[in-house]
């Protein structure tokens, strides 16, 4: 190939290049914090075309391939046109991630575990198995605890954490914990065959009567009650260590 042939090929090429890059307005990979993606994190998309939806975004860490003619799917699907954006062939998208060690984790929620905890338990230990890996922002928002043996002591559990993200995004991750359980919590609010007051309220109706309680029960649940006076059982949720409330039939 002679010089001159070299030099025009390669010119050819070199304009091919500028004008590559002239049409795309996007590059060819993304890192996305949120949880589902739009046509904004991609290319430069303003107004209703920048919000459209395109579906989920990658777990953390993960990632995938965004075809254009997926884009131009979502974008004719929101009932606007694509050639109003420049888009490349394909756009590798990857989830941003942050990471929880379990010593992180356990930092973060312990706050969240002792608010779950009843009255008289003490949180002695959090113990995530494995680290996390998570949206970017994650925080614990809430906990939740089985219901705790009733015998003083050490005792091992486990919680429930929620997590969620700057936009919503909510996930659920278990946790095991050490308790140590005291003399008041090893015994029920209100003990089976208790005594208290059991009320009925609807409307302007309120009828107060004595009940007996069938089984253990603490504040907030609710359980069967005898009521004294005819033997009738019922559902009641306890308010107080004397008070319940009849519970109407679902």
């Amino acid at each position: 190939m002679t010089k001159a042939r070299l030099s025009s090929v390669a010119s050819a090429f070199a304009l091919a290049l500028v004008l590559a890059a002239s049409l795309g307005v996007a590059d060819d990979a993304r890192i996305v914090s949120r949880s589902r993606l739009k046509l904004a994190d991609l290319v430069h998309a303003e107004g209703d075309l920048g919000a459209v939806d395109l579906g989920p975004a990658p777990p953390p860490g993960a990632s995938r391939l965004v075809a254009r003619a997926e884009i131009e799917e979502h974008v004719r699907a929101a009932g606007l046109d694509p050639k109003r954006v420049k888009l490349p062939p394909s756009i590798r998208v990857t989830g941003a991630s942050m990471r929880f060690s379990p010593e992180k984790l356990a930092k973060a929620a312990t706050p969240a575990i002792e608010k779950a905890l009843p009255a008289g338990v003490t949180l002695t230990r959090v113990d995530p198995s494995n680290e996390l890996v998570t949206h970017p922002g994650t925080t614990v928002r809430s906990a939740s605890v089985p219901k705790l043996p009733r015998q003083k002591g050490p005792s091992l559990s486990s919680a429930m954490l929620e997590l969620v993200t700057d936009d919503g995004l909510v996930t659920k991750v278990p946790v095991a914990i050490s308790v140590e359980i005291s003399e008041a919590a090893a015994h029920a609010d209100v003990p089976r065959g208790g005594r208290l007051e059991v009320i009925y309220e609807r409307g302007s109706i309120k009828i107060a009567t004595t009940g007996v309680a069938l089984a253990d029960a603490d504040v907030g649940e609710t359980t069967q009650m005898s009521l004294v006076a005819t033997g009738r059982i019922v559902r009641a949720k306890v308010l107080t260590r004397e008070r319940a409330e009849i519970q109407e039939p679902r």
